[in-house]
């Protein structure tokens, strides 16, 4: 009897320990399992993250070459694949608005931006770009009460949110529009002074720079820096934008009309 308990109590034992080794195999098992998985994971969220950056560069490459119309149809197709709103998504959204406010289309442009949901953009620089080109494409529209209160509201959000302040060239040009016409020749020409200016920059401050000499009645000196302007990219608004004031200021017909005024 005392045998067969003995007996029986082994064959418990080793029940126990069988028992422990097929726990302990699973458990490896579902490790080895949940790793992979992890691993699985990493790599297709690095995949995703490197791809985008990828499109990114692709669009940068396109902005700088000036092919608006190829650029904002590639955009298009990418924002069609994401659903939820958030940073990919904003990203290309704000891409979208500035090539768009690039091409002079300042309503489409706000569209896009009024569309987005402010709550959704953590980075600091998005929250400025995307009160930045509100600004600047009232401005163009000529809403200039609904730009200086979007403006307010920036400086208001650049102390709470401790943003960046705006920059020179964003300065320059909102002085231009409510009227601080001393001031914003000023931060045109500190811009211009600088070194390696890019070419679309250099035709913005000769733009503004070029109104500003007809204000003050240097019609030569306005004419050509407008005249610089009009040789840039037909793509970009302000080429076209130059060419128009051009056209009215001193073509034949302009001084005509200005003759029979007189």
């Amino acid at each position: 009897m005392k045998f067969l308990k003995g007996i029986i109590l082994l064959g418990f034992i080793f029940s126990l320990f069988v028992f422990s080794v097929v726990i302990e195999i699973i458990n490896s098992q579902l490790l080895d399992i949940m790793l992979k998985g992890i691993i699985l994971f990493i790599i297709y969220m690095v995949f995703i993250i490197v791809k985008f950056n990828i499109r990114l560069k692709y669009f940068s490459a396109l902005e700088k070459e000036y092919k608006y119309e190829l650029l904002l149809k590639e955009l298009d197709k990418d924002l069609s694949k994401l659903k939820k709103q958030y940073g990919p998504k904003i990203t290309l959204m704000m891409f979208k608005s500035k090539i768009l406010n690039h091409k002079g289309e300042f309503k489409e442009s706000l569209q896009v931006l009024y569309s987005i949901i402010l709550e959704n953009v953590y980075m600091k620089k998005y929250k400025q770009t995307y009160y930045e080109l509100i600004i600047l494409n009232l401005l163009m529209l000529n809403k200039l009460d609904s730009a200086k209160t979007m403006y307010d509201m920036y400086l208001e959000k650049i102390k709470q949110e401790k943003l960046k302040k705006p920059s020179k060239a964003f300065l320059a040009i909102y002085k231009f529009y409510m009227g601080n016409i001393n001031e914003s020749k000023k931060m045109f020409e500190d811009l211009l002074n600088k070194k390696n200016i890019s070419e679309k920059n250099n035709a913005y401050i000769n733009y503004y720079l070029g109104l500003i000499d007809l204000k003050e009645g240097k019609f030569e000196e306005g004419k050509n820096k407008l005249e610089k302007v009009s040789s840039f990219k037909k793509e970009h608004f302000i080429t076209e934008k130059a060419k128009k004031i051009l056209e009215e200021t001193f073509s034949p017909l302009s001084n005509l009309n200005e003759d029979v005024n007189i």
